[in-house]
């Protein structure tokens, strides 16, 4: 609470429940109860200070707080808060616990000249760890105009698909959502796909995209918001680097490469974060179909800002938001829940 109010950020007054020494098992079934019992329907968000000996508890208790009861909770060792750097590690449990209820941290500046009621959407794969058998889909997709608040959803796939076989659902869910928030349909859609390969790229420019205009219609007949899908590829084996008179440096932040490599569709490089260790890998980005009008400079812009505004970094990442956020989505699932969380949580960023 001392750090909360030291950042000027206001937080009801807790109420603890202390379960005495580590009593193995037995306190593993205490937490249970209290999370059962005492918790649910009371709290936006459950603190679980955890000595080191139950780090392995952390999964059994996310599945109960995401697949059986619906509330967000945040997880930290006894370990970590004795570290050095003690306030800053309190900063940081601060800022994960006010984005998870969906409260801003920052807010991104955005060109006024982009198009109006436009929504942002991230999506990626990855396998699931636990079923080998098939795949974990994460779309992540913007319900505000900031780019701060993001309706998640998971499906499962068979593992090897080249598309994302639910993107049409997904999309009429997404624009759905989009409606009941803002009492207005987006008008303009990007859609930032992640996990394409290059051998992929053809069934993403044909059957998902086909299936995403269909969405379209199925939410109404007559709705025909524009879309620009944008390939984001980050496995890639270009380098790029600032030379001057003391040698070869990492590209600053903002190094952008839109000619002479790139091929001859829409495609541009960009580098934001600064990297201080290492050689820094750029991310190519290729537009693979687009009826925005959006400029490329604005689009290139417009990525480039998105770079800062993941609200679980404080600098530039190496994606656009909504595709880490799509990332970050998939991988949770995979490692922790391999399951579909309740509804309830679908519009805050509970795996961060």
């Amino acid at each position: 609470m001392f750090q909360a109010k030291a950042m000027e950020i206001s937080l009801s007054e807790p109420q603890a429940f202390n379960l005495g020494d580590f009593q193995g098992k037995k306190s593993i079934n205490e937490i249970e109860f209290v999370l059962s019992k005492k918790i649910k329907n009371k709290f936006e968000i459950v603190i679980l200070v955890l000595p080191f000996q139950i780090k392995s508890a952390y999964k059994k208790i996310k599945q109960l707080c995401y697949l059986e009861l619906g509330i967000l909770s945040q997880i930290v060792l006894t370990s970590t808060l004795e570290k050095k750097g003690y306030k800053s590690i309190c900063s940081k449990l601060v800022q994960q616990i006010i984005v998870k209820v969906g409260s801003k941290l920052w807010v991104p500046e955005l060109s006024k000249k982009l198009p109006q009621n436009l929504m942002l959407v991230g999506a990626d794969i990855c396998y699931d760890r636990i079923n080998k058998s098939r795949s974990v889909v994460a779309f992540c997709a913007s319900l505000d105009s900031t780019f701060t608040k993001y309706y998640n959803r998971v499906v499962f796939q068979k593992r090897g698909k080249d598309i994302i076989e639910n993107v049409r659902v997904l999309f009429k869910d997404s624009i759905t959502e989009y409606f009941k928030e803002n009492k207005k349909v987006p008008e303009c859609i990007v859609y930032f796909r992640d996990g394409v390969t290059d051998l992929q790229e053809h069934a993403l420019r044909t059957l998902e995209i086909d299936e995403v205009l269909l969405s379209f219609q199925d939410f109404a007949l007559e709705y025909k918001p524009k879309l620009s899908v944008i390939r984001v590829e980050k496995r890639i084996a270009q380098k790029f680097f600032h030379v001057d008179e003391e040698g070869y440096k990492n590209p600053p932040s903002g190094t952008l490469i839109d000619t002479t490599i790139v091929s001859r569709d829409y495609d541009f490089y960009l580098i934001a974060q600064n990297v201080q260790r290492g050689t820094a890998t750029p991310t190519h980005y290729k537009v693979v179909y687009d009826t925005t009008g959006i400029s490329s400079g604005m689009l290139q812009e417009l990525v480039y800002v998105l770079c800062f505004s993941y609200m679980n970094w404080s600098g530039a990442i190496r994606v656009p938001a909504p595709c880490q956020y799509a990332h970050k989505l998939s991988v949770f699932i995979s490692q922790h829940l391999n399951e579909d969380p309740k509804e309830i949580l679908r519009n805050s960023l509970y795996y961060l």
